[in-house]
């Protein structure tokens, strides 16, 4: 079966790349937190035999760390609304995959095994979902579109995981969830990650 991981990652430069980090500590060190965050999803993904699409949030950069790791590069959806952008990659790649995941750049904790768990899991069910400690999630996996995933949701809110589910059972689809981690939004998650290592 062929299996596509999507990686969402942001330009620095562009944006507050971790827009509660840099209201701590200054939008400088928060460019710098998220360039360890993406040299450690890079490293995830070197260990991975799917195929890797990174999705770059302004432009493509094709002098990146990503040589040698990504399959293809693309733009991601011009649009403020994660979910249509989410819903967009998701288009590009489920008519030419098998199985398709999505992942940010903000969660170190996440493994090769539990990105290969999770397309095992679609063999049994419609969706998998990694869920973070904050009430969203970190994965987002399935084998087909399901347009509703991406419509009415509050990102970047303690919601996501609950209306994403909700959303599931009221479409009658089956549903895995991975264990539950914790990503990188302020700067107390980024000590705990750097006490750990």
């Amino acid at each position: 079966m062929k299996t596509a991981l999507i990686v969402f990652v942001k330009n620095i430069g562009y944006e507050p790349v971790k827009s509660r980090i840099g209201h701590e500590v200054g939008s400088h060190m928060a460019d710098a937190i998220y360039g360890e965050l993406l040299q450690a999803t890079r490293q995830l993904c070197d260990g991975l035999s799917h195929d890797i699409h990174v999705y770059y949030s302004h432009h493509i950069d094709y002098n990146d760390a990503w040589i040698g790791i990504a399959k293809a590069r693309h733009l991601q959806a011009q649009d403020p609304d994660l979910g249509r952008r989410m819903k967009a990659a998701f288009e590009d790649l489920l008519p030419l995959y098998d199985k398709v995941a999505i992942i940010g750049s903000d969660c170190p904790y996440l493994s090769p095994a539990q990105i290969n768990e999770a397309f095992a899991a679609l063999d049994g069910v419609d969706v998998v979902l990694g869920p973070s400690n904050d009430g969203g999630y970190y994965l987002l996996g399935m084998h087909s579109m399901i347009d509703t995933l991406f419509e009415d949701i509050s990102w970047s809110t303690s919601e996501v995981l609950g209306q994403s589910l909700y959303k599931l059972w009221l479409a009658g689809k089956s549903f895995a969830k991975l264990d539950y981690l914790d990503d990188i939004d302020v700067y107390a998650d980024y000590e705990r990650w750097k006490n750990r290592l």
